[in-house]
């Protein structure tokens, strides 16, 4: 369970750090790229220090294509967060676990019990309800505002998280470090796409960017760009050996439970947001059925 709460804090911690640069209107996408930097050379430091290069051919590939995949949920992200607040949008988010959750279940049977099936029943009856209102009395989106971002993060988080599975159940168990290098090996030089492209993505928070960068401002988006790629290459080692040690039907419906708790209250203690009687009866619905599928 160890590996567990690390895997929860850290995905705390990195979601807040994401939601501070958006909140603070630094160049999101520069600090997003500083993240999966960080990452890369912790994970390249890790190796080192551990000794522990083992080359596995299965831990590069499904490494690379997960981390692939992360620049642009990032930037989903983003979107999603510019529009429903951070305690919706991570909810939302959260619900990317149904996939490598189904994955563990019906390819790699891991078998769950009645109370997982109503839980599961429980996560499709709360996802409208959360969708339909936002999560402040400036941000109230409609599904329609919504849709694209959500389904990009969701499809993407779902299939990142579903390949490290794969690789928990195909890879070598000494390429743990091979493994998350690759990762942001693979994560580093496609997330320049994004960089390229916000001022499109963010033309508001450039523009501000643009007109006051300092040496000061600089160095702050640098530090938050670091502290998130720490936090965000903690994770990648604590999920996989979280994955080694308790089945995956249990391990990311545990994770999305207890990031949805801390990210929900973080909103409402630190940036006040307001939740509806339809946004508070989804999310109530959506704890309970990620709660039941851990048991």
């Amino acid at each position: 369970m160890g590996y567990l709460a690390v895997t929860v804090l850290s995905n705390v911690l990195f979601a807040l750090g994401a939601r501070l640069a958006q909140a603070w209107r630094y160049d999101f996408f520069f600090v997003s790229w500083v993240n999966y930097a960080t990452a890369l050379l912790a994970a390249l430091a890790w190796g080192s220090l551990t000794a522990s290069w083992w080359f596995d051919p299965v831990a590069v590939g499904l490494g690379v294509a997960s981390g692939g995949l992360y620049p642009l949920g990032f930037a989903a992200l983003f979107l999603l967060m510019a529009r429903s607040g951070v305690g919706i949008a991570f909810s939302i988010v959260r619900y990317a676990v149904l996939m490598p959750t189904l994955v563990s279940i019906i390819v790699f049977g891991e078998r769950p019990g009645a109370v997982a099936v109503a839980g599961l029943a429980l996560l499709m009856v709360s996802m409208p309800l959360l969708t339909a209102r936002g999560a402040t009395p400036a941000a109230r989106p409609t599904l329609g505002s919504i849709w694209a971002p959500l389904a990009v993060i969701m499809l993407i988080t779902g299939t990142s998280s579903t390949l490290q599975k794969v690789y928990v159940q195909l890879g070598d168990p000494r390429s743990l470090s091979v493994f998350v290098t690759a990762v942001f090996g693979g994560a580093v030089p496609l997330s320049v796409v994004p960089f390229l492209l916000r001022r499109r993505l963010q033309p508001d928070a450039v523009y501000r960017v643009s007109t006051r960068l300092t040496s000061r401002r600089i160095a702050l988006m640098l530090g938050l760009g670091a502290l998130i790629g720490g936090m965000n290459v903690i994770y990648a080692f604590a999920l996989v050996a979280a994955l080694r040690a308790v089945p995956g039907a249990i391990v990311f419906p545990t994770v999305a439970v207890g990031t949805l708790l801390l990210i929900v209250v973080a909103g409402v203690v630190i940036w006040r947001e307001r939740h509806t009687v339809l946004s508070i009866t989804g999310i109530l619905l959506g704890t309970a059925g990620l709660v039941m599928m851990a048991f």
